[in-house]
């Protein structure tokens, strides 16, 4: 009898302390939201079936062992409390000097250690089809409200003109936080286009391929706090819709979060349509 009561006594703690760790009120999600559009938070899990079925309802980011680390709006968040899994809210992670330049000379770059403005970008960009005439066309797909760009630069012998030859396409940092492609996209539009007169295989490769390169596919969600900085980036876009959930799934359906496509998606789906790439890599 007493081996029952003691028993039962434990099942009632641990049934409370799943409550009580998994369970948010209505007022605490308002509180957990009242300044910031998204979370990052951590629950446990080695369940690959629930894990895949989870990544319909938040945004998975990290897996190790049996830690899964995730993002989620305040609605997505709201879907994964219904899950009642035991959950742990990270913390905000410690803020880093950033080398921010608000002017760029691409003829006398060194070093690729710095993060440029969302103008200084925008005229970064322009510098290089300015630069190379001959190679480069740089152009937008699309105008956000924001008045930010989703800028690409195309990059090939005889850019003007319609060849039959591979399209390949390469778009980075899709969730505005992971912004560690978006200078190497920088570099490597600059490295292409500055080494095609004098390294072989660069030119082999332009003059038989056409390279469309995206340095920035979330500009709303790198410049979140503002045009001057990457501080405050978030991987969200400005409507708080991860972009990278956002396409079409063949399996999953036309919008298999739930959400209308967002103007990034619309746009990048109206240029696939358009060029008909043969390979695409986002990074």
């Amino acid at each position: 009898m007493k081996r029952t009561i003691i028993l039962t006594f434990f099942i009632l703690i641990l049934t409370f302390t799943k409550n009580v760790f998994s369970q948010v009120k209505p007022a605490s999600i308002d509180s957990i939201f009242s300044e910031k559009s998204e979370i990052q938070f951590k629950f446990f899990s080695n369940n690959k079936s629930e894990i895949n079925r989870l990544s319909r309802i938040i945004s998975i980011d990290n897996i190790n062992g049996d830690t899964v680390k995730a993002y989620a709006n305040k609605e997505e968040f709201k879907r994964f409390l219904n899950e009642s899994i035991l959950y742990d809210i990270l913390g905000k992670e410690p803020e880093v000097e950033l080398n921010m330049l608000s002017t760029i000379d691409t003829k006398n770059i060194t070093s690729w250690n710095f993060y440029p403005t969302y103008n200084a970008y925008d005229s970064l960009m322009q510098s290089f089809m300015i630069n190379f005439p001959n190679l480069c066309r740089v152009f937008s797909i699309k105008t956000l409200a924001s008045g930010r760009k989703i800028i690409f630069a195309k990059i090939t012998a005889n850019p003007d003109s319609i060849e039959s030859e591979p399209k390949i396409l390469l778009t980075s940092s899709i969730h505005g936080d992971e912004l560690t492609g978006y200078v190497l996209m920088l570099r490597l539009i600059d490295y292409l286009l500055n080494n095609y007169n004098t390294d072989n295989r660069i030119k082999n490769i332009l003059d038989n391929s056409e390279i469309w390169i995206n340095p920035l596919a979330n500009p709303d969600g790198a410049y979140k706090s503002g045009n001057t900085t990457v501080a405050g980036a978030v991987r969200y876009n400005a409507n708080n819709i991860d972009l990278n959930r956002n396409f079409p799934d063949p399996q999953a359906g036309q919008n298999p979060d739930g959400n209308q496509w967002q103007p990034e998606t619309v746009a990048f789906m109206a240029l696939a349509d358009t060029v008909k790439f043969t390979v695409g890599l986002n990074i």
